[in-house]
C-alpha cells in the first residue's frame, strides 16, 4: 500500500510540474488596453506608471496600474479596452486606471502588440528630402515601393505615393497597361509626394511614372502595379476585415498586416497616408516594418 501511495504522489507531482512549466496554459493571459488615439498633443496628457512619467503614442500599450490624466481642458484621450471598446476619457472621468482584467488573449491583441512594438521603435526623420551633392542630382526612387510589382487593393478612392530624388517641379502619371491608356495625370507638384484621386480601378496591370522636370535632363522611374480584388489580401487580412473591432484599430492593422509583405508594402504606405498614422508612415519611409511572430 505504502509503494502504491509513494507511486501515486510521483506521479501527480511530475503532473503538477509539467502543469507549472506549462503555467502560461493554466492561467488566463492579463488582457491589454491601448491607446487607440487623443486629441491636441501628447503634452496634453500624462501617463503615471509608478515612478515614470510618460507621454501618449497612437497605439501605445498600457499596462495595468497605468493612470491616465487629461491636461489640456479640452482634451480627450481614447482607450482601447481588453473587449475591444473605446472608453473616451477627459478631464470630466480622469484620471483613468488600467485594470487588471484576466483574459485570453486573441490574435487581435497579438497583432496589436505586434503594431505597438513597431510604432514605438519606429524613430529618426524622414528620408525623402535630399541634398544635391556634387551638382548632381540623385535619381527619383520610391523607397516604399520595394516590389518589382507592388499590389493594390481594387475601388480604393485614392493612392498615396511619396518619393525622393529629382527636383521640383514632377510630373506624375497612371498608365493602364493593357490600353496604354493615362488614367490620370498630375503636373506642376512642388513636393516629393502627391494624393491621386482615383476612377475605379479594375483588377490588371498598371504602371506609375514619376518624372522630375527641374533637372538638367530628364528624371523618371516607373513603378509596376498590379491592381487585386480583396479577397487576394494576405488571410490574416480578409479575417481582420470581418472583426468585430473599431474601424480606425482595424485600419491601423491593416496597415501594420500589409507591412509584412514585400508586395504589400506600397498599399500599406497608401493606407498610412490616408489615415494619418504618421508613425507608421515614417517608419516605411525608413524601410522599417514589424516583425512578423
Amino acid at each position: 500500500m505504502q509503494s502504491l501511495d509513494r507511486k501515486k504522489h510521483l506521479v501527480l507531482g511530475g503532473v503538477l510540474t509539467m502543469l507549472l512549466a506549462a503555467g502560461a496554459s493554466i492561467a488566463p493571459a492579463l488582457a491589454g488596453e491601448w491607446i487607440e488615439s487623443f486629441k491636441g498633443k501628447p503634452t496634453d496628457y500624462l501617463i503615471q506608471r509608478g515612478n515614470e512619467k510618460l507621454r501618449p503614442q497612437p497605439l501605445m500599450k498600457l499596462k495595468a496600474g497605468d493612470k491616465i490624466f487629461v491636461i489640456a481642458p479640452a482634451g480627450q484621450i481614447s482607450i482601447l479596452k481588453a473587449n475591444k471598446r473605446i472608453l473616451k476619457v477627459t478631464r470630466n472621468n480622469a484620471p483613468y486606471t488600467v485594470p487588471q482584467t484576466p483574459e485570453a488573449a486573441t490574435v487581435w491583441d497579438n497583432l496589436l502588440n505586434i503594431a505597438s512594438g513597431w510604432v514605438a521603435t519606429s524613430h529618426g526623420e524622414a528620408t525623402l528630402t535630399e541634398a544635391i551633392t556634387r551638382g548632381q542630382l540623385p535619381p527619383v526612387q520610391v523607397p516604399t515601393a520595394p516590389a518589382e510589382q507592388n499590389l493594390l487593393i481594387s475601388g480604393e478612392p485614392a493612392l498615396a505615393v511619396v518619393w525622393r530624388g529629382g527636383a521640383a517641379p514632377f510630373h506624375v502619371t497612371l498608365i493602364d497597361k493593357r490600353t496604354k491608356a493615362e488614367i490620370i495625370t498630375q503636373t506642376n507638384i512642388e513636393r516629393r509626394g502627391t494624393l491621386l484621386d482615383l476612377p475605379p480601378l479594375k483588377p490588371g496591370l498598371y504602371r506609375l511614372q514619376i518624372t522630375s522636370l527641374g533637372s538638367p535632363r530628364k528624371l523618371f522611374v516607373n513603378i509596376e502595379l498590379r491592381v487585386v480584388d480583396k479577397s487576394q489580401l494576405p488571410q490574416q487580412a480578409q479575417k481582420l476585415l470581418q472583426a468585430n473591432l473599431p474601424t480606425s484599430i482595424k485600419n491601423r492593422l491593416l496597415v501594420t498586416i500589409l507591412a509584412q509583405f514585400v508586395p504589400w508594402r506600397f498599399q500599406a504606405y497608401d493606407l498610412a497616408e490616408r489615415h494619418q498614422f504618421h508613425a507608421a508612415q515614417l517608419a516605411l519611409e525608413n524601410g522599417q516594418y514589424p516583425k512578423r511572430r
